[in-house]
């Protein structure tokens, strides 16, 4: 599409130059998931051939990405910005966007932040044993972020 420009209210003056319209069509990041202390490669596979810089946002966080020939636009993951996750609460989720303009984002799902403490502590099998000690205990820790129980 032509560009053409008007100063106060003038006569519009066509520029030599277009302006170009992108679609994402199927738009999906991954991973969508990492450590609260970022760090993780996010990846966008076939973006629109642009010559522009990709922005990620992580909720209120912006990140600049890169772009590859392939058309793969990534980033590392910013660490968490909420207050710090505890071993027991164990994950929490920010929206990730993305813009080949800087402007307009895109969403690309939710990205989960899992905590790197040390797992709840789910059971402790038996409860209770003689003072003298010598019990055969089993404990089992949550893994929250995965929904599984190791023993």
């Amino acid at each position: 599409m032509a560009v053409e420009v008007s100063i106060d209210g003038g006569a519009y003056v066509r520029a030599n130059m277009t302006f170009q319209f992108y679609r994402f069509e199927t738009i999906s990041a991954s991973p969508l998931l990492g450590p609260e202390t970022g760090g993780t490669l996010v990846s966008v596979h076939g973006t629109p051939d642009v010559g522009y810089t990709p922005f990620f946002r992580f909720g209120n966080i912006t990140v600049a990405g890169v772009r590859d020939e392939m058309r793969t636009a990534s980033c590392f993951s910013p660490p968490y910005s909420g207050f710090s996750l505890s071993e027991c609460e164990g994950y929490s989720s920010s929206a990730v966007e993305i813009s080949l303009n800087g402007q307009q984002f895109s969403p690309l799902g939710d990205f989960v932040y899992y905590s790197r403490d040390a797992p709840c502590l789910h059971r402790v099998n038996p409860a209770s044993g003689p003072i003298d000690g010598g019990t055969n205990i089993s404990i089992a820790f949550a893994a929250p972020v995965l929904g599984t129980y190791y023993e």
